[in-house]
Parts: structure tokens; sequence; C-alpha cells
């Protein structure tokens, strides 16, 4: 940076910056109190003169602010030094982790969607780089404000271009083609729909089971289960158990089926009680994602239409509330036993859409209380039998992953095996490569593409939210 030219600006390290003149920011400071106004975040940036130089503060008395708002005066004063720099350059650096999660988005939005619109002096190109503790996804990919690359345990990782990830998304609509396409649904999905992630609602059972008293940091409760797990051998069939496997895969069913134990039924789980009010909530807003698979949903009954079938392993009934009357829910075993003469009849004649909820539906908690009694010996064979049915041996299917990890056991069982895997075409959809996603195409998928000259992961990714992939989608199945 520094031998391009550029100005580096650490808001961590502990000196001042000094501004004289702040005119290039006075829109900035606006467009951040509007979002912060937005957000209900309470903070109201203001200009202030100190020994001759101008510089920013919250309204009020300096001493008083949290450090949260600290931290968006340190980055504010910051950029006000990068203005004055006369450099072309810039790159600006703060840490995100003690803020709350709606100054968050305050600060990221006003800095990656605002900034550019206004500019910063004679900076002509800008790098940011955020320390967080955790990347999420909300904030920081959405469309019009994503980061490019991220650094973590895992390595680097970027995003692909949005014109390449374009068409891709034009290879995965096939005009012209007879197949089916297959949309495998994870969390994902309804993220824009203010639902929370599945990370999320694992991290509240978790809780729950091994830390009811909330003594623990967040990142402690994944190694805390896996202990649990292994004092009372409460392994399920199939699981890993080498050392760390399991806080590393770790998924909401699975820490369900001990808060459900523990707390002797589903009714008692605060963790699916507080999904169910949240699922009610996100019904009357519901996002773009949803909205936009439900226009291709009614597209799709059309008989001159492609053939589409959905999966999912969500609880949720978003899907069903804004596209209930096209769609056909299979959600229990008895279901999934007819689901294949139905999907045939489906593919031959068109009519409703097949959604096929592997893990139950809030709408029915026996289902998803049966599911999880059945994820210790894996998935059932009415729905291992349905999930066969719909890949071919003579033309790949094409498979979209769409918000997935791809760390269910019982649908690993049936996806790690090499006849399902030659008998689709996949792609994965995720604003950025999971490391878990990674781990499974490097243990079950690599050996198998490089063998027989077929795409990398990476060729398979479609780096974009679930958002703008559908919005993309829907315009290209259009046409």
């Amino acid at each position: 940076m520094r031998a391009a030219g550029g100005v580096y600006a650490d808001t961590n390290e502990p000196r001042t910056f000094d501004t004289l003149l702040i005119g290039p920011l006075t829109d900035l400071v606006l467009s951040l109190n509007a979002e912060a106004k937005l957000r209900r975040v309470e903070l109201i940036l203001e200009q202030v003169e100190q020994d001759g130089k101008v510089r920013f503060q919250a309204e009020g008395a300096a001493q008083s602010l949290n450090p949260g708002h600290q931290t968006i005066v340190d980055v504010f004063n910051a950029l006000g030094a990068l203005a004055e720099s006369g450099s072309h350059l810039g790159c600006l650096v703060y840490s995100d982790e003690v803020l709350d999660i709606y100054s968050r988005v305050v600060l990221w939005r006003t800095l990656a969607h605002h900034l550019p619109r206004i500019g910063l002096g004679s900076i002509q190109k800008l790098v940011i780089v955020v320390r967080t503790p955790e990347l999420q996804v909300s904030t920081y990919l959405a469309h019009d404000c994503a980061i490019v690359c991220q650094l973590d345990n895992s390595g680097f990782r970027t995003r692909k271009r949005f014109k390449d990830n374009r068409l891709d998304i034009a290879q995965i609509s096939g005009a012209g083609t007879d197949q089916p396409l297959i949309l495998f649904l994870g969390a994902g999905v309804s993220i824009s729909s203010g639902l929370p992630l599945g990370n999320e609602l694992r991290d509240m059972a978790l809780r729950e089971v091994v830390d009811p008293k909330r003594e623990k940091g967040l990142s402690d409760l994944p190694t805390l289960f896996e202990e649990f797990v292994r004092v009372r051998e409460r392994f399920l069939d199939g699981e890993d158990r080498t050392e760390g496997s399991i806080a590393r895969m770790l998924t909401l069913e699975r820490v369900l089926v001990e808060e459900i134990r523990l707390k002797g039924g589903v009714d008692y789980s605060s963790t699916l009680r507080h999904l169910t009010v949240e699922n009610d909530k996100a019904k009357g807003t519901v996002g773009k994602a949803i909205r936009d698979l439900a226009k291709i949903i009614a597209a799709a009954r059309l008989p001159s239409n492609r053939r589409v079938i959905i999966l999912t392993v969500n609880f949720d009934t978003l899907l069903e509330t804004r596209a209930g009357e096209n769609l056909q829910v299979f959600k229990s075993d008895d279901d999934f036993i007819r689901a294949p003469e139905e999907i045939a009849v489906y593919l031959k004649d068109g009519g409703k859409v097949p959604y096929l909820k592997l893990h139950g539906s809030l709408e029915e908690l026996r289902t998803v209380v049966a599911t999880i009694d059945k994820t210790r010996s894996g998935l059932s064979g009415p729905k291992r039998r349905t999930i066969k049915s719909l890949v071919s041996s003579q033309d790949p299917t094409p498979w979209v992953y769409v918000g997935c990890s791809m760390r269910d056991l019982d649908l690993n069982q049936v996806f790690n095996s090499p006849d399902f895997s030659s008998q689709v075409d996949e792609w994965w959809v995720a604003p950025l490569v999971d490391r878990s996603v990674r781990e499974f195409a490097s243990t079950h998928r690599t050996w198998m593409w490089e063998k027989e000259d077929r795409r990398s992961l990476d060729e398979r990714m479609v780096t974009e939210t679930a958002d703008t992939f559908f919005t993309v989608l829907l315009e290209m199945w259009r046409g």
C-alpha cells in the first residue's frame, strides 16, 4: 500500500487522526445519521473544533461514548485524514467486534454504499479491511455493497465478478432443455425474510444443552457440545468420531436431538418455539429470494415451461405462504412413500411443483420430531428413494444447492455416494465458499471431477446471495 504511494489508516492503532477540512465528508455524515435513524441506532455524528482541528464526535460529550460509538467516531476521523492526504490510494482498517448488529449495518452501508457516490477528497481507490469475529451475510454480502474477498483460518477466498456469475446462472436456467431443475434450499434462502440462520438457531440450542446459565462465549459452545456427546457416548450412526469433527460439522438438527431429549419433548424446545414465533412474524415480510422463487414456481406450472423440483432442510413455511397454491408439499414419511410416483406424473404432465421438506415442517411439528429421531440412523427409506428417483444415469441432472452448508449427516449419507454424485451436475450458490462445502467437495467430489475432467468446485460456485441468484434466474426464466 505505502510502496504504491497509498495512505494507511488503522483505527485500532493508538493515534489521533487530525482533520483540517471536513467539507468532503459533510454529505457522508448526513448519510450515516440517516442510516442510524432508519435502524434506530442512538448515534448522531457531528463536527467539532478542537485545538484548531476539526474532528468528529457523537452528539454530546465524547467521554460518554460507548465502545461501539467510539469505533464509528474513529472511522470517520480516519476518513477525514485520508480525504486530506492528497493521495489517490487509501486503506481504512477497523474492527467491528464491539459494534452491535445494527451499528455494523449502519457503518458498513455508509462506507460501501454511500461513500463511493459521495467521494473522499483525492482518493480514487479505497481499500476497506474489516476485522470481524463472524461474517454476517445480511450485513457484508448485500448485492449493492458486498465484500469482495475474505481471509480467515480456512484461507483467502474471493468472489466472482457479477458478470461471470450471471453467465453461470444462464447455464443453470438451461433454456431449451427438457431436464428438470433441482433446487436444494438451505437456511441462506430465508435471510432476507428476517429469519435467523441455521447457525444462529444452532447456537441458541447449544445454550440450552451445554450453557444454560449463559456463561460461555459462542465460540466455546461447539467444543463443549462435543465433550457432552463424548462423555455420554451420544454418537449418532455414521458420525465422525475424530477429535474436533463434531464441533466443526455441527448443525441445528444435531443439537436439537439432544435439546429435545433433555427437555422431554418437542413442545419444550425453546429453540423451536423461538423459530415458530420468528416464522410467523416473517410471513408478513417475505424477502426477495422467496418472492422471486414463488414467481419461478408459478411459471413452472405452465405445460410449456421447464419443470422445477424443490427440496429443503428448512423447517419454515415462508415458501408455502407465498406460493402455496402452486406447490405440492411432502413433509412426512407417509407423503414421501407416494412422492416418486406423483413426481413422475408432474414431470410428464405438469401441475403443482413438488416441494420436498426433508426435515419436516413447523406446520406439523410431529414431522420435525420424526426427522430428528431418525437423524440418529440416517435418512428414512421413503426419503432416500425419493431423492434417488430425481437423478438420471443417462444424463446428469442439474442440481443446485442454494445457501447450504453440506453438514447434514443424514443427507450426506446419500450425497456422499458415488452413485448419486455421478448422476448429478452440481452447483452451489453462496456469496463465499463455506469451509464445510469445500471439505465436502474435497472428500467426496474432487477425485471424480478430476478423473472425468469435469468442472472444479470454484467453477461450480455462483458467489451471490440467494436474493440476487433468484432475481437473475427469474429474469432468464421469463426469457
